[in-house]
């Protein structure tokens, strides 16, 4: 039991320290974690409706409507009425967005470069099957309930 608590400790405070540092360095970069996580699945998928974008950033409908409003007014996406569903919309960057996004992810990645400069190749890839096996394992059970 104890080794549980202290486990459950160290992911806590590993996410903790992980999200403040990346929170940080996306707000120098001018934005948000969600801000970022929307423009990357768009970047990625090209264009998503408006649902699926706060189930990715994991925020809710009003959030979602606050931050697509934001992200529009700095000309960074586009909003985009579906022809055969009037009720359904379509997020999409601009040219400026995924400008933008690029220079964002490219500075980014420097921060997380440098994040994890400390660890080897080989112990990076080991703490990844670490995490996916523990992940995995904790799926099952839960999904057995």
């Amino acid at each position: 039991m104890k080794t549980n608590i202290k486990l459950m400790a160290a992911l806590h405070n590993l996410y903790v320290a992980l999200a403040k540092g990346k929170e940080g360095n996306l707000k120098e970069l001018g934005l948000t974690g969600s801000e970022f996580a929307i423009l990357s699945h768009l970047y990625r998928k090209g264009r998503e409706k408006v649902q699926k974008l706060g189930e990715i950033a994991m925020i809710t409908s009003g959030t979602t409507t606050y931050i697509l409003g934001k992200l529009g007014k700095n000309n960074l996406i586009i909003k985009k009425r579906d022809i055969q569903d009037k009720r359904i919309f379509w997020i999409e960057l601009t040219d400026n967005g995924r400008e933008f996004y690029l220079r964002v992810f490219d500075k980014h990645m420097e921060y997380m470069d440098a994040l994890f400069s400390e660890f080897t190749k080989s112990e990076k890839k080991d703490f990844i099957e670490k995490i996916k096996y523990f992940g995995k394992k904790i799926n099952i059970k839960e999904e057995n309930k």
